[in-house]
């Protein structure tokens, strides 16, 4: 629960205030682009650079430091803007596998648990998928006894980052529904959950992961 307390205010930390304010800058210019008829490489650019913010930030607070990082070289497309958004990629892809393989193979009508189960294994793997590649241990996402060994180290904490994760994209989602095309609203809320779900995984991975899952360098 600590760390759930942690993470929902650290957006609000006057040292991650400059982060959050640039970071909404992004998402606005984002969702803007979206609206255009095509998918441009800016897009893309961009997305991917929203992704290397978060997983810096998940990095630094997994190796002890308490304020907001600062942010990668948007000069490096490669590192900071393709890798990214291969990363993501592979950890959605994974998430989804199971679920998209039980909806090809069954006929699974509305409300049958085989309708909702599949997400709940998407809920519970991105958090640890995410940890995993932000800790630059891309190899190891896709070893189911890393993947298991971590979650149940992690213990109860882990069961919050779920909470935390999970309840962020139903309210996301949520959001979307009520007011769509409000990219004001998206660039705020798409903000402060970045922020607040790249501390809650890197505070989960420093507090309970760091001596034991992963290789991690000790914070200056």
């Amino acid at each position: 629960m600590k760390i759930l307390f942690e993470a929902l205010a650290f957006p609000f930390k006057q040292s991650s205030l400059r982060m959050f304010l640039i970071v909404c800058a992004l998402h606005g210019f984002e969702r803007l682009l979206l609206n255009l008829p095509v998918l441009s490489i800016g897009t893309l650019a961009i997305t991917g650079y929203l992704f290397a913010v978060q997983f810096n930030l998940i990095y630094t607070t997994g190796n002890g430091y308490k304020e907001a990082p600062n942010f990668p070289d948007f000069s490096d497309w490669f590192d900071n803007i393709l890798v990214p958004l291969l990363k993501v990629a592979l950890v959605w892809l994974l998430a989804f596998a199971p679920a998209l393989l039980i909806w090809w193979q069954l006929d699974v009508s509305d409300g049958e648990w085989l309708d909702w189960l599949p997400m709940l294994f998407v809920y519970c793997f991105l958090p640890i998928g995410l940890m995993i590649v932000a800790m630059d241990s891309v190899a190891e996402v896709v070893n189911p006894v890393t993947v298991l060994s971590a979650i149940r180290d992690a213990g109860i904490d882990y069961i919050w980052l779920v909470l935390g994760f999970g309840t962020w994209i139903i309210v996301s989602e949520e959001l979307d529904t009520l007011f769509p095309g409000s990219w004001i609203l998206g660039a705020i809320f798409g903000s402060y959950g970045l922020m607040f779900t790249g501390r809650l995984i890197g505070a989960v991975y420093r507090d309970r992961l760091a001596l034991d899952a992963f290789e991690v360098v000790d914070a200056e």
